[in-house]
């Protein structure tokens, strides 16, 4: 279902198999969604630094308001 169930699900397959071509299949599979878990860790990390910054700035701009007074 996610990248991540594939790389360890293909990656018990692969201690499994024996016929190198079906491990080759395998060592693709694996890789292709190891880059998928590495673009979703990336785009977390981005939305992670977004949220932290509307924080930041929200928290700033109440402390403005409230020195104005």
């Amino acid at each position: 279902r996610t990248p991540l169930n594939a790389i360890v699900g293909f990656s018990q397959l692969l201690a499994e198999r024996i016929d190198p071509r079906e491990r080759h299949e395998l060592v693709e599979i694996i890789d292709s969604n190891n880059s998928d878990v590495a673009s979703i860790d990336q785009w977390i990390i981005l939305d992670l630094a977004k949220l932290n910054l509307v924080r930041w700035i929200s928290s700033s701009r109440y402390e403005h308001k409230r020195g104005d007074q």
